[in-house]
């Protein structure tokens, strides 16, 4: 190789590496908790959270802190709230999330249009921004990664079982109301990580879109747990490619191209969604 190649290879590394890195990584974690998601029926979820998340990032970026750290304690207590909500009075669950949906985009928005650079910003936050992803933001997305795969592994049959039966995981002493909160811990905390990633509006897509593929191969609860993750990964290392070579937001090329992947599992397979 010669050094003008070498140099430029570099360079491009040293640009796109961590970013890259990170969003792998990501897509890894959002494949393995949108398999426990899409099964638990929890879309919704993720969905308040993300919009909610709005008004977490316009706090960091007007009073200039890092992110993640307005944004995971900000969303962690909105989730166990409305899983509090869902499991103690579901009457009032959706008007609460209603409630914290619109008014944390509106006060969200708000924010942002008067922080200076707020437009260019609220771009980032709706939609993503693979270079707005620096070194620090890969050591909290490594540093979430291994405790949620490890939960996630650790309680994968008592999840399932909770799944398909509370009553049932009830009788084999499982603390279910526990498991769900911690559950809701790990998925927050991944919506944080990929946030930066595909952006506010498209963090369902990545979250739920992977499962309903592998969904319709898995032959089982292994091969689903796998495949999912696999097509979160294809889903970045297909979408990133695109992005670069059209020169369009990268977060939205990988979330376009989950969906060319889930249309073309219901071309090729026979197999009933979740």
């Amino acid at each position: 190789m010669d050094p003008v190649t070498q140099n430029i290879l570099l360079e491009y590394l040293s640009i796109f590496g961590w970013p890259i890195l990170a969003a792998f990584i990501i897509a890894g974690l959002c494949g393995q908790v949108g398999s426990f998601l899409v099964m638990r029926r929890m879309s919704f979820l993720v969905d308040t959270l993300g919009h909610a998340a709005v008004l977490g990032m316009a706090l960091a970026l007007v009073l200039d802190f890092f992110p993640q750290l307005v944004l995971l304690p900000y969303t962690v207590g909105l989730g166990l709230l409305m899983t509090w909500l869902a499991r103690r009075h579901r009457q009032e669950l959706t008007a609460v999330t209603a409630v914290i949906f619109s008014v944390s985009v509106s006060l969200g928005v708000i924010l942002l249009s008067q922080h200076s650079g707020g437009g260019h910003e609220a771009m980032h936050v709706f939609f993503g921004n693979l270079l707005w992803i620096g070194q620090g933001d890969v050591l909290f997305i490594v540093l979430v990664a291994l405790p949620v795969s490890t939960f996630l592994l650790l309680k994968k049959q008592e999840l399932v079982l909770m799944i398909i039966d509370e009553s049932l995981a009830r009788t084999r002493r499982i603390r279910v109301d526990r498991l769900d909160y911690l559950f809701v811990v790990c998925i927050s905390a991944v919506l944080v990580s990929a946030i930066k990633l595909v952006g506010i509006i498209l963090i369902m897509g990545l979250i739920a879109i992977p499962p309903l593929c592998s969904a319709r191969f898995a032959k089982g609860l292994k091969s689903h747990l796998l495949l999912s993750p696999l097509a979160a990964i294809l889903s970045v290392g297909i979408g990133i490619p695109l992005s670069f070579q059209f020169d369009w937001p990268t977060g939205p090329c990988i979330v376009l191209t989950a969906g060319i992947l889930y249309a073309l599992s219901i071309l090729f397979s026979r197999k009933r969604a979740v």
